[in-house]
This record gives structure tokens, C-alpha cells and sequence, in this order.
């Protein structure tokens, strides 16, 4: 096996998992291939999958690692200005140079970009604690 299979294969398998997964109500949270160069080649293939809890108006999965993260530890958390965070966040909308955000969670272990937003055309954007973007996550704004 070489990279190039390895990359097919990849994609061929998330394709068909996502489906799988899609009709029972789950979906990947994240997914991780590792390519073994040595003589007999090979890949690692691991997948963190979970429940689907949709929020009806904005399509958030709520069971996500990020949201369930975010959920956990709003208290501890501020904006560029040391302004706490507000609880119900999670699917708030903000916009910022011409494009909407919609805030799906937070990553703790991505110490320079924790902040995850989902953009309009559903790319996922991460910002840091310094980005005026996140200020829209404070308490007093809505």
C-alpha cells in the first residue's frame, strides 16, 4: 500500500461510515489516519463517533466534544477582554467581515485557537481568545 491508496481508502471509508452512521443517529467528531511507510505499508485508522443532538434552529450538534467542552468549562472562560462567557452560547450567530458564524463549541486542548464556529457555507473556522469574533459570546450580547 502507498500514500495515494491510503489517502483513497481513507476517503472511501469516511464516505461509507458517515452513511452508515447517518441512518442510526450518529456521525464522526473526528477521524485520524496514519500511513506506515515501511515495507509493508499499511494505515491506523481511528474515529471518535457520537450521538447526533441536533438543536432545531441551528443544526449545532449539541452532543459534540466541542459543545459537551464548552458546556463544561463557559464558567472559567472570557473574552480579549476578561468578560465571562455566557452559558447558552453554543448556536449563537455573529457576524464578522461579511460573513456569518454560527459558535459550535470549544477545543481545550487547542491552547492557541480554542474557538469553534461553524461559517455560513458550513466550514468549520477555529479563532483565538483574542479575536473580536469571540466577544460575541458574552453574557450581555445577544
Amino acid at each position: 500500500m502507498n500514500l495515494t491508496e491510503c489517502k483513497d481508502l481513507n476517503r472511501a471509508i469516511g464516505n461509507e461510515i458517515r452513511d452508515l452512521l447517518a441512518a442510526r443517529g450518529y456521525e464522526v467528531a473526528r477521524s485520524n489516519a496514519r500511513y506506515d511507510a515501511d515495507e509493508n505499508g499499511g494505515m491506523k485508522l481511528s474515529l471518535e463517533i457520537v450521538k447526533v443532538n441536533r438543536d432545531d434552529t441551528t443544526g449545532i450538534n449539541l452532543g459534540s466534544p466541542e459543545a459537551l467542552a464548552y458546556t463544561r468549562n463557559y464558567m472559567y472562560l472570557t473574552d480579549h477582554n476578561g468578560a465571562p462567557l455566557a452559558a447558552d452560547a453554543i448556536g449563537r450567530e455573529t457576524t464578522w467581515a461579511g460573513e456569518t458564524y454560527t459558535f459550535a463549541g470549544f477545543r481545550p486542548r487547542a491552547s492557541k485557537r480554542p474557538y469553534l464556529f461553524v461559517r455560513s457555507d458550513g466550514q468549520r473556522v477555529v479563532f483565538p481568545e483574542q479575536h473580536p469574533i469571540v466577544s460575541a459570546l458574552t453574557g450581555d450580547a445577544a
